[in-house]
C-alpha cells in the first residue's frame, strides 16, 4: 500500500550535473562554493577590479608577465632611479649607439691610440767619402762614377716609434737610363747597449734611375736584411755605398745621395 507525505528522493544527482537530463544553471544562484574558482577572462581594468585590488596588482606582477601577450605597459615616471646614484641606476658598458652629445675624453695615453705610418728625413751625415754638392738650393753628397763611395747617417728613433717599414735612399742623376748598384747596412743599440748591438746588411743592389733628374727612393732587400728588432730610443748608424767601379754599375754619371727617408709605425 502506498505511502502518503514527504518520501526521501532516489539518488539522482547525476541528472542536474553537467550534460545530465536535468542540468542545473547556478546562474544568479546565491553563496559561495567550497572550492576557488578558476575566473572568467576578463580585463585588468574595470569593474572587475577595484582600485585597491589595481595596486595590489602592480606591485604583483611583472613587466614580463604583462608583455606576455605582446601588450605595451607604460611605466609610471622613474628615469631618476636610472640616473646616476638612483636606486636603479643604470650600466652602459658595453652599449652600443652614439651619444647626441660630444664626450669629454678621460686622460689617456699612446696606448688608446690607433698605430699610424709617419715618415722621417734625414739629410746625409757629416762622414762621406764623396764630395758635398748642391741641388737646387739644398746639400747633397755626390757620389762619382766610377769608384766605391759610401754616404753615413747617425739618428735616434723616436719615442713614437713601433717598427720600422722601411729604410730608403733618396738620390737623382742627370742620366736618363741606367742602373745604379749599391748596397746599404745599419747598426744600431740602445743607452746601455753596444751601438752595434744589432746589424743588418742588404745585399748589392743594381736600381734603374726614373730619368734625368728625377728623384729617387730606393730601399735596401735580401735575404740578410732585417731591421725588425729596431725600437723606439736606439741610436742607428746607416750606411750607403755605391759600387761604381763594378760592371753593374750603368748610370755613367755621378749621383747625388739627397738624404734617408725613414718611413714606420708610430704609436700615437
Amino acid at each position: 500500500m502506498p505511502r502518503f507525505g514527504k518520501q526521501p528522493p532516489s539518488p539522482h544527482e547525476t541528472l542536474h550535473q553537467d550534460g545530465g537530463a536535468q542540468e542545473i544553471s547556478v546562474a544568479d544562484l546565491s553563496g559561495e562554493l567550497a572550492d576557488d574558482q578558476p575566473p572568467k577572462v576578463h580585463a585588468l581594468a574595470g569593474a572587475k577590479h577595484t582600485s585597491a585590488a589595481l595596486a595590489a596588482l602592480n606591485l604583483l606582477i611583472s613587466d614580463a608577465t604583462l608583455d606576455d601577450e605582446g601588450d605595451t605597459r607604460i611605466p609610471a615616471a622613474h628615469g631618476s632611479l636610472h640616473e646616476n646614484d638612483g636606486t636603479q641606476e643604470i650600466s652602459v658598458a658595453a652599449l652600443s649607439g652614439e651619444l647626441a652629445d660630444d664626450q669629454p675624453p678621460k686622460v689617456h695615453g699612446a696606448a688608446e691610440h690607433t698605430d699610424v705610418t709617419r715618415t722621417l728625413f734625414l739629410p746625409c751625415g757629416v762622414k762621406y767619402s764623396g764630395t758635398p754638392a748642391y741641388l737646387l738650393y739644398g746639400g747633397v753628397i755626390e757620389v762619382v762614377d766610377g769608384s766605391t763611395k759610401y754616404v753615413n747617417w747617425y739618428f735616434r728613433l723616436p719615442d713614437d716609434f713601433v717598427s720600422v717599414d722601411k729604410l730608403e735612399t733618396v738620390w737623382e742623376c742627370g742620366a736618363a737610363s741606367g742602373n745604379l748598384y749599391w748596397d746599404f747596412s745599419a747598426q744600431w743599440g740602445s743607452v746601455g747597449e753596444s751601438y752595434a748591438a744589432h746589424s743588418s746588411g742588404a745585399d748589392p743592389l743594381a736600381t734603374a734611375t726614373g730619368g734625368s733628374g728625377v728623384i729617387n727612393a730606393s730601399e735596401p732587400v735580401g735575404v740578410w736584411w732585417d731591421i725588425s728588432s729596431m725600437a723606439a730610443g736606439d741610436f742607428v748608424g746607416a750606411e750607403f755605398v755605391r759600387k761604381g767601379s763594378y760592371s753593374q754599375d750603368t748610370l755613367e754619371d755621378d749621383v747625388n745621395i739627397i738624404g734617408l727617408l725613414i718611413t714606420y709605425t708610430a704609436s700615437q
